[in-house]
């Protein structure tokens, strides 16, 4: 099994296309994080898509056949200090982080 991350921090994904991996020799599987796409990128890595196939080498292979409409919303945030300072958005509206 592999799993495909996201390559942004912060983006709104227009679709995921698993067909041409799905169509790959060896490929049993795929799956694909709805919720992502609905809601959109959180951080980097966040794993977007998944698959399992016969062997690891056909697992590698069909990962690069994945397509990922990406739209990046923001700037990956690398440093507290930016990310801390006054007047910076929030990137996510879940829970509260001042409980």
């Amino acid at each position: 099994a592999k799993m495909l991350g996201s390559r942004y921090a912060a983006a709104a994904i227009g679709a995921i296309d698993v067909s041409a991996a799905a169509a790959m020799p060896g490929v049993k599987a795929t799956w694909v994080n709805e919720a992502a796409i609905e809601n959109g990128v959180q951080y980097q890595g966040q794993v977007l898509a998944a698959l399992c196939a016969e062997t690891e080498e056909q697992a590698h292979e069909a990962l690069k056949a994945i397509k990922v409409d990406y739209q990046p919303t923001a700037p990956a945030i690398i440093d507290t200090d930016p990310a801390l300072a006054e007047g910076r958005g929030r990137t996510k509206d879940a829970g509260d982080v001042e409980a």
